[in-house]
């Protein structure tokens, strides 16, 4: 028989793909560990201020909780560092948000390469989602910024990653937005009722299973910053 001509046996051929998909599943489980690790409170105002995506990854990891109502910064924060330590070679995406009647505003993201396949992962207020493709100006997304993650950054603010030494400083790097106009936004989500409201539809949306790149509705907690319950009486 001519071996020459036979077919590569069966694991030679799928091995590759098989290294593939592990690595694969294995950054979507720390993007999952992540996102779960934080609880989705509902901070006051003054809580949304004082921590608005200024704190690095250890600093996250200490407190255990983000406010719900801003979360893809901080989630991305910690994303970022638990991927790179883990062997990838994550870039932080700063994309340029504007929609009618409202501030301009900016959404923090992951991209990442496995196998020379490209993903994008974004942390909405109801999901946390792990897609195939790059994040592209779209809708309300009208411009699209990445950076490298080097190890000197290794744990620090997204937005460090853009030389951005505060989210004050924002407004140099996207064209229209201002920082108090921005943190303004967020005073209703304060609002037990806009919590409540925000995880019912998470905890729904991610039942119907209808989006197999969602990972995580998030882990939620009825409760302040300083873990005092949210007293108000839900509808």
């Amino acid at each position: 028989m001519d071996t020459a001509r036979q077919p590569p046996a069966v694991g030679t051929v799928l091995r590759p793909r098989a290294r593939a998909a592990g690595r694969l599943e294995r950054a979507r489980a720390i993007v999952r560990a992540a996102a779960e690790s934080l609880e989705r409170r509902c901070y006051r105002f003054e809580q949304v201020c004082a921590h608005f995506c200024n704190r690095d990854a250890h600093t996250l990891q200490r407190a255990g909780h983000i406010h719900y109502g801003t979360p893809c910064h901080d989630l991305a924060t910690l994303a970022l560092f638990e991927l790179a330590r883990a062997g990838h070679e994550p870039v932080a995406v700063l994309c340029r948000v504007a929609r009618w009647l409202q501030p301009v505003k900016y959404q923090c993201g992951i991209e990442l390469w496995i196998a020379g396949a490209a993903y994008h992962v974004g942390f909405g207020v109801t999901s946390t989602r792990f897609a195939p493709g790059r994040f592209v100006p779209a809708g309300h997304r009208s411009h699209v910024l990445r950076a490298p993650y080097p190890r000197s950054l290794w744990g620090a603010p997204l937005l460090r990653c853009f030389g951005l030494c505060s989210p004050e400083q924002v407004d140099r790097a996207i064209a229209g937005h201002h920082h108090r106009r921005h943190l303004r936004s967020y005073r209703g989500s304060t609002r037990p009722w806009r919590w409540r409201r925000a995880e019912r539809r998470a905890l729904a949306r991610f039942a119907r299973g209808d989006d197999p790149w969602l990972l995580t509705p998030g882990r939620w907690r009825a409760a302040r910053a300083d873990g005092s319950p949210l007293v108000a009486v839900f509808g």
